[in-house]
């Protein structure tokens, strides 16, 4: 299972001191001789939502970050189309 205390964290300490703020977690380094560097995972805050931008892993962030405590309604999936989030168990934004 993915830690993502840390990380979140982080999220909520910048929500409460300045919102409009992106998180991004990067693969950097190299495999073999190619460079590799892209998101593992990256967020937004706005507006006091936490919008989960990318997850490259196989973990559901959404949640764990309500197993953190985090209300379902300041999460938002956002790598998914308006139409599609209102299906989800999250906020639409």
């Amino acid at each position: 299972m993915l830690n993502l205390h840390h990380l979140i964290m982080k999220l909520k300490l910048k929500q409460f001191l300045m919102d409009n703020k992106t998180i991004t977690n990067l693969y950097i380094g190299w495999q073999n001789k190619h460079r590799v560097f892209g998101p593992v995972m990256h967020f937004d805050i706005k507006n006091g939502k936490i919008w989960i931008q990318w997850n490259g892993t196989e973990e559901d962030v959404g949640e764990q970050l309500t197993a953190m405590g985090v209300p379902k309604h300041d999460i938002v999936v956002g790598f998914q189309p308006s139409y599609i989030r209102q299906y989800t168990d999250y906020t639409v934004g």
